[in-house]
């Protein structure tokens, strides 16, 4: 347990931790720290809230913990596709585990059975620079900075078409 052992991977290569999955071309895996160095990455977190993987495919993905993960020239979609029809292109994408609480509280929270204390509630945070959304190759818009909770993001918008007729012309409904 004591015992340093670093370990440079090159091809194929595939870390399983627990709900996350790493994938990558080349890779500097520190097994004691948890902690690595992903070139031409991917990390499939699996996110029960929401019942599915939430994807980010990096140039350069770091593991700076076992849950806390730094990405650079990135994007990050929940889409299973290969090449995906929507995500959200970023220079800087940070994910960590995050102690949340709700407010004034409202909300429901967890009690130890025993003490009756309130449980902590960790969720997976996700912290996002530059960011352009895109939909296929086309850019819809601009954030200087998004920080949101992965298993709730709170967009109001749940579906979104454009279309045309003779009456109304170019309509767009949300």
């Amino acid at each position: 347990r004591d015992q340093r052992l670093t370990i440079y991977l090159e091809g194929n290569i595939v870390i399983r931790q627990g709900d996350h999955v790493l994938r990558a071309e080349r890779a500097v895996y520190d097994v004691r720290e948890e902690r690595a160095l992903l070139l031409d990455a991917e990390l499939r977190s699996f996110i029960p809230q929401i019942g599915g993987d939430i994807r980010v495919r990096a140039a350069e993905l770091r593991q700076l913990s076992h849950d806390s993960f730094y990405a650079r020239n990135a994007w990050t979609t929940a889409s299973q596709f290969g090449v995906p029809g929507y995500r959200l292109q970023a220079s800087d994408v940070f994910i960590e585990q995050r102690v949340v609480q709700p407010f004034f509280g409202l909300g429901a929270v967890e009690r130890d059975p025993v003490t009756g204390a309130p449980l902590p509630r960790e969720v997976p945070w996700i912290t996002s620079l530059n960011n352009t959304f895109f939909i296929e190759e086309v850019p819809v818009f601009y954030l200087p900075r998004i920080s949101v909770p992965a298993d709730d993001p709170g967009v109001p918008l749940r579906r979104a078409s454009v279309g045309s007729d003779s009456i109304f012309g170019l309509q767009v409904r949300t």
